[in-house]
C-alpha cells in the first residue's frame, strides 16, 4: 500500500472533551502526534486558530480515532466559543499537518491546510 490516508470528517464534542477524527483508511495511532491538529472558526481567514498540544488515545488502529484534549486545550477552545469556535458547523474547522499520523503501512497523512479546512460534522 502506498496510499496516504485522508482525513474524511472529524467531530468536537466539547462536552466530553473528544474530538474524533475519521479517516479513509485504518490509522496507526502510535504515530498519532495531536500538536499536528488546528482548531479555527472559518475556512479561510480565521480570527482564531488554536493549536492542540497534546491528549490521549482512545481508540487503536482503526479508521476512527478518538482524542480526549488535554484539560488545557479544552479550556482554551471553550474560551474561544464566543468567536465561534466550537459552536456549530459554521464555526468549527480542522487543519491538519502532514505527517501528524500515519496508515498502518507507514504512509503519512494527507495534509489539510490552514486555508483549506475541513469543516465539522
Amino acid at each position: 500500500d502506498t496510499v496516504n490516508p485522508s482525513l474524511v470528517s472529524f467531530r468536537l464534542d466539547l462536552n466530553t472533551g473528544v474530538l474524533y477524527l475519521t479517516f479513509d483508511e485504518t490509522v496507526n495511532v502510535l504515530t498519532f502526534n495531536p500538536s499536528g491538529i488546528s482548531l479555527q472558526n472559518s475556512a479561510t481567514n480565521a480570527t482564531v486558530v488554536y493549536n492542540l498540544t497534546g491528549g490521549s488515545i482512545q481508540k487503536f488502529n482503526s479508521t476512527v480515532v478518538a482524542l480526549t484534549l488535554l484539560p488545557t486545550d479544552l479550556n482554551s477552545v471553550k474560551f474561544f466559543t464566543s468567536l465561534g469556535l466550537g459552536t456549530s458547523a459554521n464555526g468549527t474547522y480542522l487543519s491538519l499537518a502532514g505527517g501528524s499520523i500515519r496508515d498502518v503501512y507507514g504512509n503519512p497523512v494527507t495534509p489539510v491546510a490552514l486555508q483549506m479546512a475541513t469543516s465539522v460534522q
